[in-house]
């Protein structure tokens, strides 16, 4: 019977309780800090043109990367698989032979 009551025991216990009250002027004084200009405290600095020149080569470098490994990837499985191959109803002829991981 204690573990049911429990909860009525606990908001039993804050009645008689004084809700909290702010003070008369609390409104006027946040409308107040409201209408204030902004102050920033940051501060925005500029990378310099070496960075910005060395992220974008490294960028370029990468996305050229990319760009070479995908082309030699479908350059060779296009010389594996002939375009009936590929759209044929066999199966999928894609980039692996078998799928069971276990064997080799």
């Amino acid at each position: 019977m204690d573990k049911e009551n429990w909860k009525d025991r606990i908001l039993e216990s804050t009645r008689g309780m004084k809700r909290a009250e702010p003070s008369p002027d609390v409104f006027n004084r946040l409308m107040d800090r409201l209408h204030e200009p902004v102050r920033s405290t940051a501060v925005v600095r500029a990378l310099p043109k070496l960075q910005l020149r060395l992220i974008a080569a490294c960028m370029l470098v990468l996305i050229g990367f990319n760009g070479w490994t995908v082309y030699r990837t479908l350059n060779r499985n296009n010389s594996r698989m002939s375009a009936d191959a590929v759209y044929s109803d066999d199966g999928y002829a894609g980039l692996f032979d078998h799928y069971n991981l276990y064997e080799q």
